[in-house]
C-alpha cells in the first residue's frame, strides 16, 4: 500500500512543524511532497538549505514551478500521482499522529473516498500556554481544506481544478465531483483533531482581489451544472 503526502509551502519555517506530525505518523507514509512556493509565500530555501530538508525527512521531494500558482495547483498535482492513497495538509497544521492509520481503517467502507479531520476552533480546549499559538476560525467547517486523505483512483477521476481558483473553491470542486457526480462519500473523522497552528496565512488584499474573482467563477459553475448549493456531506 502506497500512501503519498502532498504540502503546499508558504511558510517554510512552520512547514516543520507539519512535517514532524506527518513523519510521526504511527502508520508510516512512503512519499511526501512539498511544492515551494506552491502558494503566495516565501522559499524553502528561507529558512534553510535543500540538504538541511533532505537530512532531516527522507523520502522528501520538493517540486518548484518556478511562480506562485497557488495551493490548487498542487492538489491538481497530488491528484494525478500514482498512489493508493493521497493527503493533503496546509503547512500551516498540527495533527494527530494516529490520522493516517485512522483514515485507511475508514477506508474499509468502499463507498467512502475522502477522509478530513476534525477541525478544532482555537476557542476551543487549548492549553493555557497557547493561547496564541494556534488559530483556527470557525469558517473552516467540516474540515475542508484542511488535513484530508482520498483513494488514489478517486483522485485521479476528478477533473482538474481549473486554474481560475487558485486558492478558494478547489475543495468544493472537489466536493461536486466526488459527492454529486461520483456518488462517494467525503467523511470528517470526529475522533480525530487537527489545528491549524499558524492561522490564517492569505492576506486581506489578497483575499479581495483573488477571492472575487473565484466566487464569480464558482457560481457561474454551478449555475451551469443545476447546482444552486452543495449539501453538506456525511458525517461520522
Amino acid at each position: 500500500m502506497k500512501i503519498a503526502v502532498f504540502v503546499p509551502c508558504m511558510r517554510p519555517k512552520e512547514l516543520v512543524d507539519a512535517l514532524d506530525d506527518v513523519y510521526a505518523q504511527s502508520m508510516p507514509v512512503q512519499q511526501v511532497f512539498v511544492v515551494d512556493n506552491g502558494d503566495f509565500g516565501s522559499k524553502l530555501t528561507d529558512h534553510k538549505s535543500i540538504d538541511w530538508w533532505h537530512e532531516r525527512y527522507k523520502n522528501l521531494y520538493i517540486h518548484d514551478f518556478g511562480e506562485n500558482v497557488g495551493t490548487n495547483a498542487v492538489w491538481n498535482l497530488g491528484f494525478q500521482y500514482k498512489a493508493d492513497f493521497i493527503m493533503f495538509i496546509p503547512d500551516d497544521m498540527r495533527f494527530d499522529h494516529h490520522f493516517v492509520h485512522k483514515c485507511i481503517h475508514t477506508f474499509n467502507d468502499p463507498n467512502v473516498a475522502i477522509v478530513s479531520a476534525k477541525i478544532i476552533p482555537w476557542e476551543e480546549e487549548l492549553p493555557e500556554d497557547k493561547q496564541f499559538a494556534y488559530r483556527c476560525g470557525r469558517t473552516c467547517g467540516h474540515g475542508k481544506a484542511g488535513v484530508f486523505m482520498i483513494r488514489g483512483s478517486v483522485a485521479r477521476e476528478i477533473p482538474l481544478i481549473p486554474p481560475e481558483y487558485k486558492i478558494f473553491y478547489g475543495d468544493d470542486w472537489i466536493d461536486f465531483h466526488v459527492r454529486l457526480r461520483m456518488r462517494k462519500i467525503w467523511t470528517e473523522l470526529r475522533w480525530s483533531c487537527a489545528r491549524h497552528k499558524y492561522g490564517q496565512g492569505v492576506s486581506a488584499t489578497l483575499k479581495k482581489t483573488v477571492m472575487r474573482k473565484e466566487k464569480q467563477h464558482w457560481y457561474k459553475f454551478l449555475e451551469e451544472n443545476n447546482e444552486g448549493r452543495l449539501p453538506f456531506r456525511q458525517q461520522r
